[in-house]
């Protein structure tokens, strides 16, 4: 992070696909029986992550840092993000990032078209990747790139803030036999994870989960919940009431329910300066495309999920599709 805020770049150019990639550092974790503090690692690899917790007590933040998190130490070659902002609508600053192919809010026009229109993407890339893998031989995502390091496959992250509003809007379909967004969106959690797509979802409370989506989510945490008989369940022991603290919470570590804090995503020169968080985030955001530029090279960005508009140029698809910029040379180079 120190090096981005100093323009210069934070990015692994190789990966190490087995015990690094897209482990995010959100917080840190307290660990009494060992007399020590650690960071807390989310392994995405290893399952989609759930954070439960009332409103207010840090969920947003918790996504917004990950996010971060990954966006400073994977490239776009290595990382691209979907966000569906259905919680406090605070996360549109993440739009900013060059790994981030959409930032969709619900207030927006074209909504449920765009929702649509994402899940349909992670669908089609998930066969793309069965076939290459069947090709390849290899028995996952990780175990490919991990052979092909200088040519590897992105992971997908798919961060959903309040689940609780996809649910109600995705779930119900008056035709039983049509297969809702949610189902859809059930089917591709079952089967994402072995093809580098993590999913990362918030709720309120444990019974804002179905059993069969908290079998799914594998890796959960918990934040300040209004029932505390909730912490059990989710930590895997009797703990203490959380604190009036945004951002503290257990999760469950080997078998102990330990306590942590989810760190901000950004605060350097907020003090000093007079910024806020958002406008350090632009500027992180604005440090990576800058790098980009003058790095000379073509990153592979992730495909946009924008609604379908109302009229379009043909000039602005023969750039899309030809991966050319609209200058004055765009004739001359298609």
């Amino acid at each position: 992070m120190s090096k981005w805020l100093t323009a210069e770049s934070g990015w692994v150019e190789e990966l190490d696909w087995e015990n690094y990639a897209v482990r995010p550092i959100v917080g840190l974790i307290d660990n009494p029986y060992a007399a020590k503090q650690h960071p807390l690692i989310l392994p995405l690899p290893r399952g989609h992550v759930v954070i439960f917790g009332a409103s207010g007590w840090g969920k947003t933040t918790f996504i917004r840092t990950m996010a971060v998190s990954l966006a400073a130490t994977h490239s776009p070659e290595h990382l691209h993000m979907y966000i569906l902002d259905l919680g406090g609508r605070n996360l549109s600053v993440l739009e900013k990032f060059p790994h981030v192919g959409a930032v969709i809010i619900p207030d927006e026009e074209g909504y449920e078209e765009r929702v649509e229109q994402m899940l349909r993407e992670l669908e089609g890339l998930i066969e793309e990747r069965k076939n290459i893998l069947s090709s390849s031989g290899a028995p996952d995502f990780y175990q490919y790139n991990k052979k092909h390091r200088k040519e590897p496959m992105p992971a997908v992250v798919v961060a959903i803030d309040n689940f609780v509003e996809f649910k109600e809007t995705f779930g119900n379909e008056n035709d039983s036999n049509v297969e809702t967004i949610l189902t859809k969106f059930l089917g591709l959690a079952r089967q994402s994870k072995a093809y580098g797509i993590h999913f990362v979802i918030s709720v309120n409370q444990l019974n804002d989960l179905s059993s069969q989506l908290y079998s799914i989510f594998t890796e959960r945490l918990t934040l300040r919940l209004a029932d505390h008989t909730e912490y059990r369940a989710i930590a895997g022991g009797a703990v203490a009431e959380i604190g009036e603290i945004p951002g503290r919470g257990y999760l469950k570590y080997g078998r102990q329910p330990l306590s942590f804090q989810i760190a901000v995503p950004i605060d350097m020169r907020r003090e000093e300066e007079g910024t806020t968080e958002v406008q350090e985030l632009e500027q992180l955001a604005r440090n990576m495309t800058d790098y980009m530029v003058r790095s000379g090279r073509k990153y592979r960005v992730p495909v946009p999920i924008d609604a379908l508009p109302k009229a379009v140029l043909f000039k602005h698809i023969l750039a899309r599709h030809h991966n050319l910029e609209l200058d004055e040379t765009f004739v001359d180079r298609l």
